[in-house]
Parts: C-alpha cells; structure tokens; sequence
C-alpha cells in the first residue's frame, strides 16, 4: 500500500496501480458480504478511505485529461463503487458523469467483453435499472452453449483472450451477475458445472482467479 491508497506493484503509476486497487476493495467487499474474519479487515478503514479518495480522484482526472472516461474506465470505476454505495457516496460532481456515460453505454454494451457485460449486468442490477441488468443476461444466455457434461459456458471464453483475468474469473463474474439478478437456480447450476469443471480438469490458473471461483461458489 502507498501513502496515498494504491495498492501496487508498481512505482511508475497508470493502469497496474487502478487495476490492483481495484482488486483489493473488490476483494474487501467481498469477503464482507461472506462475514469471513480476516485481520486485514479489521483494520482496514485507513486503507479502504484513502483508496476510495484515490479511486475518485483517477475517475475525476479522465475527465480532466480528455474529454471523458472510457467505457472500460466507467465500468471498472462504477463496479467497485457499486459494492460500497450505502458506505462511500459518488460526488454529485462525479455521480453526473458517471450516469452520463452510463446512459451513452445504453447504446453501445452490445459489443462489450463477456466481462464487461458482467460487471454492467451488476452495476445495472445495483442501481435499480433492472430491465437493463436483465437484457444483458439475456443477451449473455443466447451467445451461450449449454451442454448436458460441461454446463454452460462461452466459446469466447478462452484464457488466451485476456491479458488481466482469465476464463475462470470470467465465469465466476457471470455466476455473481446471474446471483445478483436472481437467475433461476438451475442456469446458475449449469455455470458452476462448466466452473467446477475447469478445476477438475486442470485447475483455475491463477491465484487470484482461485478467489473469484470460491467467492462465487460460497454465494450459493
């Protein structure tokens, strides 16, 4: 951690610092909804108050360096804040650019990651948009195959396409979107069966792709 909330591996700042920031508070959140005992959460306010600062700060200077965020910046940015919406509140400032972007990507997820499209289905489900959360998901169901061994899955879905995550952690994001928007229990099955699969087979490849496979198992 760094004096000013960055969780990094790096010194010379830019996207490694957001990404793993990103991670920890994603990670953070997670572990407290589960009510799992760690010690780093126990004193864990200096840090979380001072990434959350940071986190709003970097969204902030996207508007200031050019004309606005990316997408792949709004949706990184509004997913993790979306964990802690009733703790951390979005600026009015903030809050205005974020719903601005948020309505331009009405228009354009369609040609999101299957990544991206999870991460929206969540931050749409969270915010109340619940029509957008859902014709997401069912837009995610028709490019999916179903398979009475493996579950369901993507054949885009390959590790070999992502450079930050793999085909687990994608997997486990479509399950916590499909929990959160109250999927039939028989489709989230079907996933963990493709999920569960992958370990069977070999294993989940990284250990941060490990902790996403187990946050979306222990949901239930």
């Amino acid at each position: 951690e760094r004096i000013n909330g960055v969780a990094s591996v790096s010194v010379s700042g830019g996207y490694e610092n957001d990404y793993i920031t990103n991670h920890v508070l994603v990670t953070v959140a997670q572990l407290q909804k589960l009510s799992i005992k760690n010690p780093f959460l126990d004193n864990k306010e200096g840090f979380i108050n001072k990434a959350q600062r940071y986190l709003d700060v970097q969204f902030e200077n996207q508007f200031k360096n050019k004309q606005h965020a990316s997408f792949s910046e709004v949706i990184d940015y509004a997913f993790v804040k979306s964990y802690y919406k009733d703790t951390f509140a979005i600026s009015k400032d903030i809050q205005t650019k974020l719903t601005s972007r948020l309505e331009a990507l009405k228009k354009e997820w369609v040609t999101l990651s299957l990544y991206q499209k999870a991460k929206l289905a969540i931050i749409a489900q969270r915010m109340g948009d619940v029509d957008w959360s859902k014709k997401i998901i069912h837009q995610l169901e028709e490019s999916a195959v179903i398979d009475e061994t493996y579950g369901m899955y993507w054949k885009e879905n390959t590790s070999s396409n992502y450079d930050y995550y793999n085909a687990a952690e994608v997997q486990s994001l479509i399950v916590e979107a499909y929990k959160e928007i109250g999927m039939p229990q028989d489709k989230i099955q079907r996933l963990y069966a493709w999920l569960l699969g992958q370990k069977t087979q070999t294993d989940w490849g990284t250990t941060k792709a490990t902790t996403q496979a187990l946050y979306a198992v222990l949901l239930g």
